[in-house]
């Protein structure tokens, strides 16, 4: 059985209380863990020198992160939509600097 169908046998509601519930609770978490990313990034990129470029467009939010490390010369920025991947973009570049 679907979602669905089981939502059309819940006359009281409890069963698509309890989804509305746990869908709001997941987006509580991935709203945590992304403010989370969020500031270690920041401090990684502080603590590497590296200025990050922030901007916002009609449906969301992009991150530029230089690349000083480019495997071609079009590679010179890594363009992020989520805080994981600029933290992940970061802490690549940080290993990059350490292995040199």
């Amino acid at each position: 059985m679907g979602l669905f169908d089981d939502l059309m046998r819940d006359p009281t509601g409890l069963k698509a209380e309890a989804a509305r519930k746990a869908a709001e609770e997941l987006k509580r978490e991935e709203a945590k863990a992304n403010a989370k990313s969020r500031r270690a990034s920041r401090k990684l990129a502080a603590e590497l020198g590296i200025e990050l470029d922030i901007c916002r467009d009609d449906n969301f939010w992009r991150v530029y992160v230089p690349n000083p490390y480019p495997e071609n010369p079009r590679d010179d920025e890594i363009m992020c939509t989520w805080w994981p991947e600029v933290e992940a973009a970061l802490l690549e570049i940080k290993a990059k600097r350490e292995a040199a």
